[in-house]
């Protein structure tokens, strides 16, 4: 879950890649849009909620602009399956939303750039349930698990072995993984369903299907880990991050970078006696 930490009005369009080419437009004026610096906020909470409605594959995008940086997020559930030759599906799904989503320019303002596709944005986060795998059987990945051995496990992780490989996304970032396989949990247990299922069939190995990548320069992830909420089959990831804004200086009509913005999930975080300064489009961390 993604939270962006200042008070701001929404303007935003969101389109379902994967659901019959489906556009969503919901518009709010901000009362004070003379005075706001935002051209086109965005709440990612809301995109992801849409995302949970849909049990098929499919990908959210969602463009913004904060002072004169422009970001885009992307919520997917790409192709599933642990068989030989699915993590090619996956990664052309990634190609595809990349090649595919197109953001209209509604958000227009005098001198400033308004990205179209994905990667022309200044930074980019991805997220969601990417599924792919780990190219382990069952019975040496839970050997693994029982170790710990996290180094070891990583090694056969698909999309770790694909960025590798260049075959999909290429120049991205991950933050290194501390924590166990978050896919595939029987619901409302903390067993993997391979110890629990009556039939092989059934059985699923354990991956780390839940994933965080970011694209651009000025982004650093301080945080990555998973929670332990069983209301799924999956546990879910969360990150934050520290991003650079510009600003324009309005004498010299020149772009000042700003690193007091931070973009995470707060309410899940280990930390304490975190204020929201109300208005400032800035975070303070006591």
């Amino acid at each position: 879950m993604l939270m962006l930490c200042f008070s701001y009005h929404v303007l935003y369009w969101h389109s379902i890649f994967g659901f019959n080419n489906n556009n969503f437009l919901l518009a709010k004026k901000t009362e004070q849009e003379k005075n706001s610096e935002a051209s086109c906020m965005v709440d990612p909470l809301v995109l992801l909620c849409h995302a949970l409605t849909f049990w098929l594959q499919g990908c959210i995008s969602v463009s913004m602009t904060l002072h004169q940086t422009s970001f885009c997020f992307i919520c997917s559930h790409l192709a599933s399956g642990e068989k030989e030759g699915d993590e090619l599906r996956r990664n052309s799904d990634v190609l595809e939303i990349l090649r595919a989503t197109q953001f209209p320019r509604i958000c227009r303002r005098a001198g400033q750039r308004i990205p179209e596709k994905i990667i022309d944005h200044d930074r980019v986060i991805w997220l969601g349930d990417l599924n792919y795998r780990i190219s382990l059987s069952y019975e040496d990945t839970k050997k693994l698990l029982t170790e710990n051995n996290w180094d070891a496990l990583f090694q056969k992780d698909q999309l770790n072995t694909e960025r590798d490989s260049g075959r999909v996304f290429r120049d991205w970032s991950e933050e290194k993984i501390y924590f166990a396989p978050t896919y595939k949990y029987t619901f409302n247990s903390d067993s993997y369903s391979g110890e629990t299922a009556t039939s092989k069939k059934k059985r699923r190995t354990p991956a780390w299907c839940d994933r965080i990548l970011w694209h651009g320069d000025g982004i650093a992830q301080s945080s990555y880990f998973r929670g332990e909420s069983k209301f799924s089959d999956h546990r879910p990831v969360c990150g934050s991050f520290t991003v650079e804004v510009y600003l324009l200086d309005g004498k010299s009509k020149r772009r000042t970078s700003n690193t007091n913005i931070r973009i995470g999930a707060e309410e899940l975080l280990p930390t304490s006696k975190n204020k929201v300064t109300k208005g400032a489009g800035t975070k303070t961390t006591k």
